[in-house]
């Protein structure tokens, strides 16, 4: 707030040629954000009271007195023109949006990021006093320089390569993208082959309760002959008979086998996909 905020008496003698107390403050408030950090304050904005104070206390000012500033937004308007033919400051457009665009066009092959590029970005602005644009236009911006850059340095480069290296450069690429495609095409089989057998084992539950719950019936009725000296055969009888028994044995195997199943057992689904690309 020192260094950024602290007026000046020539900026004292400009801000109190305002005629209401909430529009020198305002005023003021508005001269503070244009030099950090380099934007416009938006309608209703809430301003840190830390800063209120700090900028009301050079005014002999109380921080409620900011209140009603800007009620009319021919206000705001009006200030912001006047802060800019005072103190030079000038709207991210027309000849000065153009050189800070080739500027960061310029900056963006020595950026070592994203974050770098729009930071250096953002000082440039100040240095200059161009008003802030928006975050996403800076982003936007900053991404589009990146780009730009890469193709000029990947240009420069390919410039330098002779034809044998170009024919090595691009058997590399074309291997890398074959290699690329038959991983995703893989890993597309496995996952279909495992979401397959899945399903099924899902769907072999509720067989599968009603074959546990079968077996205990049976084994409850062979348990009771056996522990009365009874028949087992008119246990098995009473139970369902022996061609119950058969299923039973059947569709428990049946179920075993396929919750026991491996997905590498369902990957043959996709060999569609291999047949059409492998031999190519």
């Amino acid at each position: 707030m020192l260094h950024h905020y602290t007026l000046s008496d020539d900026d004292l003698e400009i801000i109190r040629a305002r005629r209401r107390s909430h529009n020198r403050f305002g005023f003021a408030l508005q001269l503070c954000a244009l030099r950090y950090p380099g934007r416009l304050l938006g309608p209703g904005e809430v301003i840190p009271l830390a800063v209120s104070r700090f900028v009301a206390a050079q005014l002999g000012l109380k921080p409620d007195d900011l209140a009603g500033y800007a009620t009319r937004e021919e206000t705001r308007h009006e200030h912001l023109a006047a802060l800019r033919e005072v103190y030079g400051y000038k709207m991210f457009a027309g000849r000065g949006s153009r050189d800070l665009k080739a500027w960061l066009n310029d900056a963006a092959e020595a950026s070592r990021s994203n974050d770098d590029l729009a930071r250096r970005f953002v000082e440039q602005c100040r240095a200059t006093r161009t008003i802030l644009p928006g975050v996403t236009i800076i982003e936007r911006l900053c991404a589009d320089a990146l780009v730009a850059a890469e193709r000029r340095t990947e240009s420069q480069i390919a410039e330098r390569l002779d034809d044998a290296m170009r024919t090595m450069e691009w058997c590399s690429a074309i291997a890398d993208a074959i290699v690329e495609t038959h991983d995703r095409i893989v890993g597309k089989t496995w996952r279909e082959a495992k979401s397959r057998c899945d399903a099924r084992a899902e769907d072999a539950k509720a067989a599968l309760k009603d074959t546990l719950q079968s077996f205990a019936t049976l084994g409850s009725a062979l348990l009771e002959a056996h522990e009365d000296h009874a028949s087992l055969e008119e246990a098995v009888g009473t139970a369902g008979g022996w061609l119950s028994l058969k299923g039973l044995v059947a569709t428990a195997a049946r179920l075993t086998d396929t919750l026991a199943a491996d997905p590498l057992a369902h990957v043959g689904h996709g060999y569609h996909r291999f047949r059409r690309y492998a031999p190519r």
